[in-house]
């Protein structure tokens, strides 16, 4: 799967989504905003944690100025039981005022590492 790619403006609308981040999240319109979504899902650092609040999602945090890698997220719907680990990168958009996020669905290696750890088995930084 190519890598999601979205961007939004500094009020959280999507304003552009490729196919890829269509299809992680089931985000099928572009004019969806990170409000919406955080009404359907949650990302959660591990399977277990509390989920995380709006403004530390990944595109708020590259609206803020923030730029992040690798940032490991377990995203699911209702039920924390199901979903899928992503790797989120975020960088702000400078010339339009909001950000823009990269997401790779690594569920099937990010199931089989401890949280927070990279795949060279060093500590990843806090990122939140």
């Amino acid at each position: 799967m190519t890598d999601a790619v979205i961007v939004c403006d500094r009020d959280l609308k999507y304003t552009r989504v490729n196919r890829a981040g269509k299809e992680i999240g089931g985000v099928n319109r572009e004019k969806m905003t990170v409000a919406r979504v955080a009404g359907e899902f949650t990302l959660r650092t591990a399977r277990d944690a509390p989920p995380l609040p709006r403004e530390q999602w990944p595109l708020a945090r590259a609206v803020r100025g923030e730029s992040f890698d690798n940032q490991r997220l377990f995203l699911s719907g209702a039920n924390p039981n199901n979903g899928l680990w992503l790797e989120v990168s975020g960088r702000p958009v400078i010339d339009e005022d909001g950000g823009s996020v990269r997401r790779a669905d690594c569920s099937s290696r990010c199931q089989r590492a401890p949280a927070g750890r990279r795949r060279n088995g060093s500590r990843a930084p806090n990122s939140a």
